[in-house]
């Protein structure tokens, strides 16, 4: 077991028991429970394991002893388990513990673990509720520990030891009585607790730095127990305890008994510790904070303790001498205790101490600001200032030194709003308490001279200067100095402690507070006015410029007086009227020119004004002829003189403070006259020299003052009703004189002076203007003018005529004509910015535009200066560009920025001219971008609607004139500049519903080049749009057409296509609307594309939701279309599809694809009410209807057939008009004996109806044989077009594919009957296969196959033509549509393809009827057509890829190759249907198909031609897929890698079969060493710096990721040891391309730097699915070695499939180049980078590659015995034992987890009869061929064993690589050095030669 640490020291003494104890202490004094005498514990004898009592059971014991060790943990394990024990035992066995528990108790509450403490007071409580009276004859030892526990700083901790308590005894009298009962115990506790000292506490067992805290914890705890004990048994009251009344009275009547003995115990404590001195000086601030509240409790129950004379000094020091106390958390008990022992004992404050120990500590408490408690402590100083006795007080010393100390506890650092608050309030209680209660102090003679000490020396002298910023010492001497002395006396206070600027708002509150309160006293001020006026005139008569602070100080003041005493017939506002202000006015007047100070001035004007007429001195006669002539004549001229700039403003202050009495009114026309003296009447032009422009400047102040001024009389807070203005007499202050100034400061150049631009913006302010209507019109037309005229220099079409919109009704209007040099430019640009400033102040209010009409006229002038230079597309300077520098100006600005070449053949002052434009242009810009940004919609549209109708229409028609006369190439940008017009019309100036239309109406209305399909607009509810036809038209009307198109589509997506189109918001619609627009969506559909959109967007998507809307029949809108268009389709041309027809078959497509908008019904209700009633056969149709009629049927049939219900509408089906159509087209004869041209057509058009009516695709059905057997067709149908077929294709001689004549029109006529029938064998074949016999199938087999050939003759011409118009030179592109009869040949060849999918879909069908009737189809010689189908259509394909491959080749520079993949995009479903074809072809015809492509000899060949198809930016995804699946699988992949060719032996590949590429072409050496095809080393070689630069989707990124797949699949295709492998491979490790392919792919796959930090926990959704996407993509291609799955998921191209394929490129490079892999990672700098590519890999591929290694290194055989392998998966460890004659050697190779990122680790466990040379010779290869291989570790080894092998036939190794077989190409030593016959490898020794940079031999050094 042990004993504890410095136990064996006290192990002698130790006692055995309780009675031991007691033997072996001294003098035989008993000992109690718990080694305790009394209170006393006897530790320093007793060790700490103390034996427990025999009585208690093992478990107690044990938990009981686990109590006395140090460790908390333990401690709290035993407590815990004992609460488990006390709750469990009986009373018996509780009382056993209890006797041992006391003593750990104890000890236990004093433990400096809180949880400790805690859980020890909570053992207490279960403890004693449940041992009941049993704890008893244990409460004294206990009670002082546990009452002391309460108090202890924890809070926790304290309430489970009240819980513990309160538990125990649960109503108050029950705890009185236990605490009377426990007295002494209490005390003896508390005194032993006081009596601790750091010292016992390290011999009781605390550890030396534990002390402090626990004996500050102690302490506290003790004395706060020792006042609750007090305040409990004497005072009966506690805040520890809640409880009724009735409790407190019993609780109360028990403890009067017990009041005695606890008075005379506390006091013996109290003497006994020196009044706790000791507790008082602690450097504890919680053992002082706890003494103070003692102190405090003694003087509320015991204060005769302090009372004795001969301790009354010691108190007074003690309690008094407090206020040192500099902590804040000791501050609230400290003042409880000083406030109470005050008002307690008073007498106190007579002691002699007072002075030296007290009052020093009290002034310097204040001085420092309370030492920061200013929240706590100054709202005890007034108590306190009451509390001492006046007999003890000083008056005038005291008090004096009392605010003096007080006041600078002001300049405290860091002084809080709320603490200045506090200590304002506290000196404004205090001194008007004092002032008031002076007679406390002084006898009635002396109470005045102490008031008036008071007032001077504190409210004036310190705090009234300290605000004013004055000296003190200025006061001294009699207050009626003279201007001289008192202007001399207002010195700087820097002396002085300087008042904080943002202190004097409060302080100046404080101020007047004070003198508000003092002022109703009488008497009381009168030593503070003198002083106060002395130091006002001597601030107003000082010119310094330090005197600014002063008098705006000195205004604050009289503010804050005027605010806070409103009514002044007040005493104050009396006396200040009386004594300072009349004085102080009267004085300002005499100095007032010497002054010359603005704040002088301005505090002047504000006393006039807030007094008026008052504030003059009867003595003055200020309302006298004197002063009213002195207005006039001497302060009038001065104050509108202007003769110091800095005076004007506070000088016109001042007279308009007289203008704001009334008497003074009468003098403003005077006041006008004599600023505008300058105007001479009668003269047109006015030029303004510089005086007149100065006093222009000072009109332009007054008038913006004057404004102001009105502004706040007109205010229901301002002066108004005081002094009875009329405020709607404004018209008695507008003059004719100010009218005739604005317009002639507006007219001419004036304005371009900033005075002229300020006396405008102030006349037309936000306020009330000075000027009448009239002249406010004329003013606002002048600055029209001056705005258009800057437009001529923006030089665009459309601004020319805006002056014609805008004053069409103004016939008088002329513009001045624009000057185009440099001057006027200049002119131009300053006059119109001085206009928009001036325009500035009344757009957000529109006050004065409200004028009709000059305020719409200016409006439509603003408008258009927006649209000319601030909209993106016009404007020629961005925001940006306003705060660039000149040098960074764009290039197509209007006046560019002279350049450094440009400067060198100009003189220097054509530059300076050139500089002014350009800094007046961006001036002018600035200015009308901020009168933009000011705008207020809803300030606009509060104009009159005369006003607002007026601006629309002359701003639409400005809008509709741009889309005509703009000479735009850019459609786009007219467009959607016009479209964003409108909608800032329709934004800003309109107001319901009913404006908006007739905008729209208005934006849209007709003109000569628009509309073009539609001829009349204005139609009745009954009536249709008239369409039209129009003819050839220019292409300026065109381009005008298609920005009206481009623009009205805009249009619809900015305002909504419901207002555009409807004309409405709702969804409800009125076919009767006037502003129903239906001829707009006729005209639309018809244009349908234009630039930058088309009718697919926003039209359609209307059209749709308006179907998917309506219910029943057709909306309104829907039935004018439908019936629209069907008139315009039949009435067009014949010759080819209208624009009509398009449109309504665009239209039908939209509403029965997609999300099936139209349900079946709807689709029926069109069949019958638009179909069948135009085309009964009964009837001779209109031609133009059957000629769309199979257009129509082809879209409505899919939707009408799917459904097992027969359709039947009003009587009348499907089926039985089907059958009308059917016999109608068996009544004409066959195709081929038709003679007449005409009636041909007619039986040719019916046929197609009839084929319309059998659709071939069906909603939700891939194949057409599904389609045809899911439809809705009647038999009798079905035999009737068996019947049609059979009438039409046995009288078709079917031969050999004819040569058509070069002629479009025969072409025409020989290929449309073909067409015709390839489309009826089509559906006949999907319908009627069934009941075809052998002869019919072979009939159909021999047109397909005619069909078919017909296109490969064809696309092969198309090749042949490509390929000798480029070859030839030739130059621009090839119109490839315009040859003759490709479209139709195009349609034949694409039917053709559909009839061979239908082929290849019925072969796979299984059962039994269709085995049996596909009997006759492979009698037919089936298997053998398909195969020579499949090589056909694979020859169009490849002729197509040639033809691509030759403009590459011969054009490379141009878009030929581009417009050929365009062609195929129009072709797109002939191409989607060719490569659904072509993946299902065989391999011996792909074989054919390359032989036949190859031995053509047009172009480059079949790997060319599938290369330019995989690479063409315009190829189909699936072309895209076909291609490669071409060249990554047998039999093509051995040709696209590398050259070769397929042998005239099907299934074998000749290497040498095609010419390798000449030296001249771009193929480097590595690839040329490789034998790599130049297109796939393009690809691979792709520079890395172009990688990065591309986007993560762009074609390069693709194409160079799609050629390293193939790469990747080859070499994964190739045996190992294979020559072509070997060869890829070295081309690998030497080109170094895998590291920028391993670059590339990790900027596709986001890795996760920062793995399990917080951040990546915060990683996007967006990233972790790309990684999720990628570590999959990755894991299939570990696995399956391919990654074609993600190359056939790759198109459409999205950055997730690029994500795919990069996934699925890192796992197939892992597996198939790992070496290069891991060179590549070890090479990475970054440790986070490689850390997440590891974990990356490790995760996702690491795993399946270790099992597919070991997977093949079990099942490997060796075929000699000298080698064996073996392999261990869960250590990842493979162990090789080579065995040669005597020789063994066991090899041990370690995988990593990450394999095959780090390098193996190679290791010999066992070696016999090899030395240790060679043995590390061998591991250093073995780890070599490990490092190198890239390939399976299998490999490795066996290479490995080649070379020992050779080593032991006599095989020298290399000396550089001692390796025998080399450890990347598997060569043997063969260049042997001439003079020392040493052999190398090739490859080492040309290592060698290039990093040496010599070329001897490395051993002899002799040349090599």
């Amino acid at each position: 077991m042990g004993r504890e640490k410095g136990a064996s020291a006290r192990g002698k003494s130790r006692p055995t028991s309780s009675s031991s104890l007691a033997a072996a202490h001294p003098g035989g004094i008993p000992l109690g429970f718990g080694g305790y005498v009394g209170s006393s514990l006897i530790e320093t004898t007793v060790s700490a394991e103390r034996e427990v009592s025999q009585d208690v059971d093992g478990e107690a014991a044990l938990h009981l002893k686990r109590l006395s060790k140090r460790d908390p943990t333990t401690k709290l394990k035993a407590l815990a388990a004992l609460r488990t024990l006390f709750k469990e035992h009986s009373v018996t066995e509780l009382d056993a513990i209890l006797l041992s528990w006391v003593f750990e108790y104890k000890r236990l509450a004093q433990d400096n673990n809180r949880q400790v403490r805690e859980n020890a007071h909570g053992a207490m409580g279960d403890l004693t509720t449940n041992a009941g009276r049993g704890l008893a004859r244990h409460l004294r030892s206990l009670m002082g520990a546990w009452w002391v526990s309460q108090f202890d700083p924890s809070r926790e901790v304290a309430e489970a030891a009240q819980r513990s308590f309160q538990a125990t005894f649960p109503d108050r009298k029950k705890r009185v009585d236990a605490l009377i009962y426990c007295l002494k115990d209490i005390m003896a506790h508390v005194d032993d607790n006081l009596n601790l000292s750091p010292q016992m506490l390290i011999e009781m067992g605390t550890l030396s730095e534990e002390v402090a805290e626990k004996l500050e914890r102690i302490l506290s705890s003790s004395l706060l127990a020792l006042a609750a004990l007090l305040d409990v048994l004497v005072g009966s009251s506690s805040s520890l305890w809640k409880e009724g009344p009735a409790e407190s009275t019993s609780a109360a009547s028990t403890a009067v008994g017990a009041g005695e003995a606890v008075k005379e115990a506390a006091t013996s404590l109290f003497r006994k510790h020196k009044s706790f001195q000791s507790s008082v000086k602690s450097k504890s601030s919680q053992v002082r904070s706890a003494a103070y509240q003692t102190l405090k409790t003694y003087i509320k129950h015991v204060p005769q303790v302090f009372t004795d004379e001969e301790n009354l000094d010691n108190s007074v020091k003690l309690v008094l001498g407090a206020l040192g106390e500099k902590v804040t958390s000791c501050h609230q008990p400290m003042w409880d205790m000083i406030l109470l022992f005050s008002k307690n004992i008073p007498q106190a404050w007579g002691c002699n101490l007072i002075r030296k120990a007290v009052l020093p500590k009290l002034w310097d408490f204040l001085k420092q600001g309370c030492f920061g408690s200013q929240q706590i402590s100054y709202p005890y100083i007034f108590p306190l200032l009451a509390l001492i006795p006046p007999q003890y007080v000083d008056p005038k010393g005291f008090f004096l030194e009392f605010f003096r100390s007080l006041w600078q506890g002001l300049y405290v650092p860091a002084l809080s709003t709320a603490d200045r608050l506090s200590l304002f309030k506290t000196f404004q209680e205090c001194f008007v308490w004092i002032i008031k209660n002076a007679k406390r102090y002084a006898k009635d003679a002396e109470c005045k001279e102490l008031q008036d000490f008071l007032v001077e020396e504190v409210l004036l002298k310190l705090v009234w200067c300290q605000y004013a910023n004055i000296a003190s010492q200025s006061l001294v001497g009699d207050a009626s100095l003279d201007q001289d002395s008192a202007k001399a006396d207002i010195i700087s206070a820097h002396s002085q402690l300087v008042l904080p600027p943002h202190v004097s708002d409060e302080v100046v509150n404080t101020i007047v507070d004070v003198l508000i309160l003092l002022g109703q006293e009488k008497g009381v001020l009168d030593a503070f006015w003198p002083g106060f006026q002395t130091t006002c005139v001597g601030v107003l008569l000082n010119t310094s410029s330090e005197n600014d602070v002063r008098l705006a100080r000195l205004g604050s003041f009289f503010s804050v007086i005027d605010v806070k005493i409103p009514e002044k017939e007040k005493t104050i506002h009396t006396w200040l009227l009386l004594n300072v202000v009349q004085p102080f006015v009267v004085k300002g007047f005499s100095a007032l020119k010497n002054s010359g100070h603005p704040e002088a001035l301005r505090l002047l004007g504000k006393l006039i004004a807030s007094y008026g007429t008052s504030a003059f001195a009867s003595g003055e006669q200020i309302l006298g002829d004197p002063i009213r002539r002195r207005f006039l004549q001497e302060i009038v001229p001065w104050c509108l003189s202007g003769e110091e700039s800095r005076l004007v403003d506070p000088k016109i202050d001042l007279l308009l403070s007289f203008f704001e009495v009334r008497e003074f009114h009468c003098y403003w026309k005077s006041t006008i006259e004599c600023v505008t003296a300058w105007l001479r009447p009668g003269e047109k032009q006015i030029y303004l020299n510089d005086s007149d422009l100065l006093h222009v400047g000072i009109l332009a102040t007054l008038v913006e003052k004057f404004s102001e001024r009105w502004a706040r009389l007109a205010k229901p807070e301002g002066n108004a009703a005081k002094d009875n203005i009329d405020m709607d007499l404004l018209d008695s202050w507008r003059l004719p004189r100010l009218d005739a100034v604005g317009l002639a400061v507006a007219r001419n150049n004036n304005l371009v002076h900033p005075p002229c631009v300020r006396l405008l913006r102030s006349f037309l302010g936000p306020e009330e203007s000075l000027l009448s209507s009239d002249a406010t019109m004329q003013l606002l037309e002048t600055l029209s003018k001056h705005l258009l005229e800057v437009l001529p220099v923006h030089d665009t079409p459309w601004t020319r005529a805006v002056p014609t919109f805008i004053f069409s009704d103004n016939i008088d209007y002329e513009l001045n004509e624009a000057q185009s040099d440099d001057a006027g430019k200049l002119n131009s640009f300053e006059v119109a910015r001085s206009s928009l400033e001036v325009l500035e102040v009344s757009m957000p209010t529109l006050s004065a535009l409200q004028l009709d009409p000059t305020g719409p006229q200016l409006l439509s002038t603003m408008f258009c200066l927006y649209w000319a230079f601030l909209e993106p597309s016009s404007r020629r300077i961005t925001e940006g560009d306003l705060e660039e520098s000149e040098d960074e100006r764009r290039e197509d600005d209007s006046f560019p920025s002279i350049d450094v070449g440009e400067e060198t053949s100009l003189g220097p002052q054509v530059i300076s001219t050139h500089n002014d434009i350009e800094q007046s242009r961006l001036s002018f810009l600035t200015s009308l971008r901020n009168l933009r940004r000011n705008s207020s919609r809803v300030s606009y549209q509060k104009l009159k609607t005369e006003s607002r109708d007026r601006i629309r229409g002359v701003l639409t028609e400005v809008v509709r004139n741009a889309l005509i006369v703009e000479d735009s190439s850019d459609t786009v940008s007219t467009s959607t500049l016009c479209a964003n017009w409108i909608c800032e019309i329709v934004e800003y100036f309109c107001v319901g519903e009913d404006e908006i239309q007739d905008t729209i109406s208005g934006a849209l209305a007709p003109s000569p080049t628009w509309p073009s399909w539609v001829a009349d607009t204005q139609y009745t509810d009954n009536s249709l749009p008239i369409v039209k036809f129009p003819q050839k038209t220019t292409l300026v009307k065109e381009e005008v057409h298609q920005r009206f198109c481009a623009y009205a589509d805009t249009l619809a997506s900015y305002l909504g296509p419901e207002k555009v189109y409807a004309g409405r918001i709702s969804t409800s619609f009125d076919a009767g609307n006037e502003s129903c627009r239906v001829w707009l969506i006729i005209e639309l559909l018809c244009s349908w594309e234009w630039p930058g959109g088309s009718a697919s967007v926003h039209l359609l998507e209307f059209l749709c939701d308006t179907a998917r809307n309506s219910t029943g029949k057709f909306s309104p809108l829907l039935d004018m279309c439908f019936r629209s268009l069907l008139a315009g389709s039949v009435l067009a041309p014949l010759l080819e599809m209208s624009p009509f027809t398009n449109a309504l078959l665009i239209l039908l497509r939209a509403l029965l694809d997609g999300e099936a908008v139209w349900r079946r019904q709807d689709a029926e209700r069109f069949f019958f009410e638009y179909i069948t009633k135009t085309s009964n056969v009964d009837d001779l149709p209109d031609a133009g209807l059957l000629q769309i009629l199979p257009s129509v049927l082809l879209i409505l049939m899919p939707v009408l057939r799917n459904d097992v219900e027969s359709l039947q509408y009003e009587g009348r089906t499907l089926k039985h008009t089907v059958c009308n159509w059917l016999n109608k087209a068996l009544s004409f004869p066959p195709l081929s004996d038709f003679e007449n041209r005409c009636i041909e057509s007619e039986g040719r058009q019916w046929l197609e109806v009839a084929i319309a009516c059998f659709p071939l695709q069906l909603p939700g059905v891939k194949s057409g044989i599904a389609a045809a057997s899911s439809a809705n067709i009647s038999l009798q149908e079905t035999s009737l077009l068996l019947k049609l077929l059979r009438s039409q294709l046995m009288m078709t001689q079917v031969g050999e594919p004819q040569v058509i004549s070069a002629e479009a029109t025969d072409v025409m006529l020989h290929l449309a009957p073909e067409l015709t029938l390839a489309k009826l064998v089509t559906v006949s074949v999907a319908y009627c296969w069934q009941d075809y016999s052998v002869e019919e199938w072979a009939l159909i087999l021999k047109c397909l196959r005619n069909w078919v050939n017909s296109a490969v003759v064809e696309y092969e011409e198309m090749t042949e033509i490509v390929v000798g118009f480029y070859k030839d030179g030739q130059q621009g592109d090839l119109d490839l549509q315009h040859l003759p009869g490709r479209k139709i040949l195009i349609e034949l060849a694409s039917t053709a393809v559909s009839v061979l999918i239908l082929l290849k879909d019925l072969n796979k069908l299984e059962t039994v009827t269709a085995l049996r009737a596909l009997g006759t189809l492979r009698v037919s010689n089936w298997l053998t057509v398909e195969d020579q189908l499949m090589e056909a259509l694979l020859r169009i394909l490849f002729a197509t890829g040639l033809s691509e491959a030759a403009a590459l080749e011969f054009n490379a520079c141009s878009d030929a190759a581009t417009t050929i993949s365009k062609h195929r995009l129009v072709e797109s479903y002939l191409w989607e249907n060719l490569a659904t074809v072509a993946l299902g072809a065989t391999s011996r015809a792909r074989e054919a198909a390359v032989r036949a492509a190859d031995l053509w000899g047009v172009g480059k060949g079949s790997i060319s031609a599938l290369y330019a198809l995989l690479l063409s930016p315009n190829s189909s995804g699936a072309l895209k897929w076909v291609a490669f699946q071409f060249l990554s699988t047998e039999p093509i992949q051995p040709l696209s890698v590398t050259w070769g060719g397929i042998s005239q032996t099907p299934g074998e590949v000749e290497e040498s079969t095609l010419q390798e590429p000449a030296a001249e072409e771009e193929v480097t050496s590595l690839a040329a060493a490789a034998k790599l095809r130049p297109e796939l080393t393009g690809l691979l070689e792709t520079p890395e710096k172009l990688l990065v630069q591309s986007s993560f989707t762009s074609a390069l990124r693709v194409q160079y990721l799609l050629g390293w797949s193939l790469l990747l699949m080859r070499l994964h295709a190739l045996p190992p040891l294979s020559p072509i492998r070997e060869r890829l491979l070295q081309f690998a490790r030497d080109s170094d391309t895998s590291s920028a392919l391993l670059d590339c792919l990790f900027q596709h796959i986001p890795l996760d730097l920062t793995s399990g930090s917080s951040a990546s926990r915060r990683r996007t959704a967006t990233a972790g699915t790309k990684v999720s996407v990628a570590a999959t993509s990755a894991t299939r291609a570990v696995s399956s070695g391919t990654v074609s799955f993600a190359v056939e998921s790759l198109w459409p191209l999205k950055e997730e499939n690029v994500v795919v394929l990069a996934g699925a490129i890192y796992g197939l490079l892992l597996r198939v180049l790992p070496a290069c892999v891991r060179i590549w990672f070890t090479g990475l700098r970054d440790r986070s980078t490689a850390s997440a590519i590891e974990n990356f890999t490790s995760s996702n591929c690491s795993t399946h590659l270790l099992a597919d290694e070991f997977s093949q290194l079990q099942a490997s055989v060796v075929a000699d015995e000298t080698l064996s392998i073996r392999a261990n998966r869960t250590l990842r460890e493979v162990t090789a034992v080579y065995k040669k004659e005597e020789a063994c050697l066991d090899i041990v190779i370690r995988l990593p987890s990450c394999y095959p990122l780090r390098a193996v680790e190679v290791d010999c466990t066992r070696r016999l009869g090899i030395s240790e040379t060679l043995l590390r010779k061998w591991i250093l290869s073995m780890a070599a061929f490990l490092r190198n291989q890239n390939g399976a570790l299998l490999e490795a080894i066996q290479m490995w064993k080649k070379n020992v092998d050779r080593e032991f036939e006599g095989v020298e190794e290399c000396p550089i690589c001692y390796s025998i077989i080399h450890t990347s190409n598997h060569s043997l030593p063969k260049l042997a050095c001439k003079t020392c016959k040493h052999k190398f490898h090739s490859a080492c020794l040309y290592k060698w030669f290039s990093t040496s940079h010599k070329s001897t031999c490395p051993l002899c050094q002799t040349p090599f």
